[in-house]
Order: C-alpha cells, then structure tokens, then sequence
C-alpha cells in the first residue's frame, strides 16, 4: 500500500489529507521510509512504512473520536501481501469482495489491483500492520506451497485475490513479533538487519499457518454442483438461528453429505461446519457488540438452545465471555 499521498474521505463528505512527519531509522535511506499523519472532526490518523527491496512492512493507526466511515481509493496503486487487523475491530468493505466485520489478532492474504476500501469505525482506537511483497518474490516464496497456485494466478490476471474470505487468526508468535517490531522502533533502536530478519520470520509463520488450514483439497466438481453447493450454504446461513444439521440440508437439495464436506472446503479453504460457527460467533459478536443485544437474545438468534452451551463456545472463540459485550442490566 504505497501511501506516500493519500487522502481519505469520510462519510460526511469531510477531505482528510496526509502529510510528513519526518523519521529516522539507522540503516535505511530516507527516500526507503514513509511517514504521514493526518487530523480531521473524527480523529488522528498515522501511517508508516519502511521499504526493503523485496517486501516493505507498514503499520496505520486510527484515532476514531466518533463513529465514522472512512473511504480510500487509490486506483494507480496494487497490493499483494499479508494484512493484520491488530486492535479493536471495525467493518472493511474491500473491492470484489463485501463488506466484513475485521476482528482484531487476525489477519488475511489479499491481493488487490487497486486500492478502493471503505471503513466503517466505532469510536476508539484501531490498528493494522500489513507485509507487501513484490509480485515475483512473493512467487518466489511461495513456489513450495502449491495451495497459493491459483492465488498467484489470480495476481498476475490482476484479479482481485483472497487466499480465503475467513478471516486467519494470529499465532501468539506472530503477535509478539509484530508488538517487538513497532516497539524498538519508537525507541530507536531498529536496524534494517532487523527488519529483514523479524519479517521474513513473520512470513514463514504465516505460510506454515495456510499451510496447516488445508486449503484447496483435490475434488472435481462440475459447475452445477458447484452452484448447488452455493445454494445449500445460502440454506444455512439463512437458517443460523434453527440450527439446521449439515446432513438434513444437503437432503434437501438432493446432494451427497461427504461430497458436500470436501468440495466446500475445496472452494472455501474451510470445514463447512467451521464456517458455520465462526459465522455464528461472527453474527453473536455483532449481535452483542453493534446491537447491544442481551446474551440470551444473541444465543437464540444464532441457534442455540442453552444459553451456557452459548457462552462456552463463545468463550472459547474469542477469549473472553459474551457477558462482557451483553446489555443485560
């Protein structure tokens, strides 16, 4: 995300401009190292990079003072690379691919050619960190990971790309690389050897995690079955709150169980039945969070019949029990 000019337009019509705010990092040239801020009636807004020659890694920080929409379009400039949601959460609508709800600590494998996002921002603070990579050494990297063939195919039919449309959660290591990262250098003590070392660190981590999700299981699928595979995942997802059995839907349309299994995740990139519960989680979370939902409202919107069935799970995904985010006084 090249952002040496950018501007922002809020949802009230309101121009944010960036502009310099000179660093020094021991090691890289000037011209190597971007970094802009930028004031508005929402908030402060910072953005920063450092370039090497084959990847550059940067971080943008939102100081959101009120609810707000933030739109940035940028149609001269591509990105292909690793994004990481790091704090709060907020709504992303990316270009080919929707609008989703980025949860923080997790993270996505995007290539766009060109940059059109809009956000949609709760007042608070929110960052993300992102790794970009030239086209033929990201290639380079990833040769051994046949799983990312057709995602790198997609890249150079400049095609808007997305390794899966699930959001990927951080490992503990990740996190505390990218904290160490940011951290040595607002206290100067960052080096350009040190870049290298800790980013490349942090791609290895990230292809052994895409690596392990099992993405692209081989299975032939015809058109028509592709298409009704779609429509029985629509079923469900109109369905969350009934809790309707994987098995009973594929029934309905007529569609082997097993086959349905392998060829969502062979699309997806995803066990079906871990889609489902994350859109749950997902939907529970927004329920709770943007509706100010009770937790036995936002368990029973989401299908489940015991509200402690409810709570442990959303426990165990987020980290924390829904009574937290609930309106229940």
């Amino acid at each position: 995300m090249c952002f040496e000019k950018m501007e922002m337009i809020t949802g009230t019509n309101e121009s944010i401009v960036y502009t310099p705010l000179p660093i020094s990092v021991g090691g890289f040239k000037d011209e190597s190292i971007v970094s802009l801020h930028a004031e508005g009636s929402i908030g402060y807004f910072r953005y920063l990079s450092i370039r090497d020659e084959k990847f550059k890694v940067w971080k943008h920080d939102y100081a959101i003072t009120k609810d707000a929409d933030l739109f940035i379009n940028l149609p001269d400039i591509s990105y292909l690379g690793f994004s990481y949601t790091l704090k709060n959460d907020f709504h992303c609508e990316v270009d080919g691919f929707g609008k989703s709800l980025c949860i923080k600590d997790h993270y996505n494998l995007t290539y766009l050619p060109r940059i059109n996002v809009g956000y949609q921002f709760k007042k608070g603070e929110h960052t993300q960190f992102g790794i970009e990579f030239a086209e033929e050494y990201f290639k380079e990297l990833t040769d051994y990971v046949q799983l990312l063939y057709e995602f790198i195919n997609m890249t150079h039919a400049k095609t808007p790309a997305i390794v899966s449309q699930r959001n990927l959660t951080m490992s503990r290591a990740m996190l505390q690389i990218i904290s160490s990262f940011w951290l040595d250098l607002e206290k100067g003590d960052f080096t350009k050897m040190y870049m290298q070392s800790k980013t490349l660190e942090l791609i290895r981590l990230s292809l052994e995690r895409f690596k392990k999700s099992n993405f692209g299981i081989p299975i032939k699928l015809t058109p028509k079955e592709e298409e009704t595979i779609k429509l029985i995942l629509d079923y469900l997802m109109n369905h969350l709150d009934q809790n309707i059995s994987i098995g009973y839907a594929a029934a309905m349309y007529d569609f082997n169980e097993q086959k349905l299994a392998r060829g969502f995740k062979a699309l997806n990139g995803i066990d079906l039945g871990d889609y489902l519960h994350e859109e749950r989680m997902q939907r529970a979370y927004y329920l709770l969070k943007v509706d100010k939902k009770s937790v036995k409202q936002a368990s029973s919107a989401v299908g489940y019949k015991y509200q402690q069935n409810f709570s442990t799970a959303f426990g165990k995904y987020f980290g924390y029990p829904p009574s937290i985010l609930a309106n229940d006084c």
